[in-house]
């Protein structure tokens, strides 16, 4: 077993008091699993709807991509909260629950959000071309391109975490309980365990993909929709001053006489 190791104590660390225990329950059963249960359930009928369309240009393979991945990260905060709530029944079990929720879930739920952003970085790209350049966004956003580069998403950002699956383990540690001292009441339990390589982990999967990865898509998702909004006013723009001018050259060819005109 690892030595100089940190055990996954949350109360310990935020010293809840029992209304605060309460409060925080009532989010993570209430609020994030009814969120959760609509979202799975809302993304399968997406995912159908989307597979009855055959998934015949790149526009439904990236709609359909997206919603796996919010379907993944919803059935995947789904299990945390049954898992919270298990943990919330058998507080005194062999095995740490919510730290088994943690080690399990808790990365591939970043994985699924981020894999969400950059999708959804695509979809707005495409339409972004698709305003800008609309002759050129068929050949630009073919249905293999899409799912050469949604599959290179998927691929990145699963091995960027495989890592913390590596490092980050349970272990079998000796714990007491916080009521008592006598070391009589010490019990074995499985359990998360933290070390310094696990500390350094969390700091650079926090800097890469917490930060960095997550920010780039959103700084995609805004500058396309500004190219868009400015492209779609340019276009409004040129379009009211050709009406403007053929109104105008229609009103001075009506002020002509009947010879003016023949000529």
């Amino acid at each position: 077993m690892s030595t100089d190791v940190e055990l996954l104590d949350i109360d310990q660390w935020f010293h809840l008091d029992e209304e605060t225990k309460l409060a925080v329950a009532a989010v993570n059963i209430v609020v994030l699993g009814l969120v959760s249960l609509i979202g799975v359930v809302s993304n399968i009928i997406n995912m159908i709807i989307f597979t009855r369309l055959t998934l015949k240009d790149s526009m439904s393979v990236e709609l359909f991509s997206l919603a796996f991945a919010d379907f993944s990260a919803t059935t995947l905060e789904l299990s945390i909260t049954c898992i919270y709530v298990a943990s919330q029944l058998y507080p005194w079990s062999s095995v740490d629950l919510w730290a088994l929720g943690y080690v399990s879930f808790a990365w591939a739920v970043n994985a699924s959000y981020l894999i969400s952003s950059w999708i959804t970085a695509l979809i707005s790209l495409e339409r972004c071309v698709c305003v800008v350049f609309p002759f050129r966004v068929k050949r630009m956003f073919t249905r293999r391109r899409c799912l050469a580069i949604i599959g290179a998403i998927f691929v990145v950002h699963i091995i960027i975490f495989i890592p913390a699956y590596i490092i980050e383990k349970m272990e079998w540690v000796l714990v007491s309980p916080p009521s008592r001292n006598t070391s009589d009441d010490n019990k074995w339990t499985y359990t998360i365990v933290f070390s310094e390589a696990t500390q350094q982990l969390d700091t650079v999967l926090d800097i890469t993909a917490g930060l960095f990865l997550f920010i780039t898509a959103q700084v995609v998702i805004f500058g396309c929709s500004v190219w868009m909004t400015l492209s779609l006013n340019l276009s409004t723009s040129v379009r009211s001053k050709t009406s403007s001018a053929e109104k105008f050259h229609a009103t001075d060819f009506s002020q002509l006489t009947r010879s003016e005109k023949r000529m």
